[in-house]
């Protein structure tokens, strides 16, 4: 049975981004439902309900951006980050190559333009007829 690679690609990134920002919210979710399910326990020893409710989603967001934070300035993110594009993203690789000689190639240009420039200043000044233009 042929398949649509377009297809796949397609619903693996929508599910990829789906799962990841649900993922937040499911994780917060089983959090209270922990807190909630222990609160007897916690209770029992004293810990009043309602800071637990708040600490453990406030402790998960805090310990993920921690990690997320190592990661970037660790370099892992940008390794990642870099091993992608080169090696599961060609195009994206070539558009970056392409980009580089456009802007080395305006550089020249303006290089030239600020010559052209001052040639023109310099014959000002001595008087000089403009060259014609054959």
């Amino acid at each position: 049975m042929p398949f649509d690679k377009k297809f796949i690609a397609r619903s693996r990134v929508r599910f990829q981004l789906g799962a990841g920002i649900s993922g937040i919210v499911i994780s917060l979710a089983s959090l209270l439902t922990f807190a909630k399910v222990w609160s007897d326990t916690f209770a029992f020893y004293g810990v009043p309900a309602l800071p637990v409710y708040i600490a453990f989603p406030v402790v998960y967001i805090i310990i993920c951006w921690l990690t997320g934070l190592f990661y970037e300035k660790s370099g892992i993110w940008e390794e990642e980050t870099s091993f992608g594009n080169k090696n599961l993203n060609p195009e994206f690789l070539k558009i970056c190559e392409d980009s580089e000689k456009i802007v080395k190639d305006m550089q020249d240009l303006k290089k030239l333009i600020t010559i052209a420039d001052d040639i023109k200043e310099i014959r000002a000044a001595l008087n000089l007829p403009e060259k014609k233009e054959l």
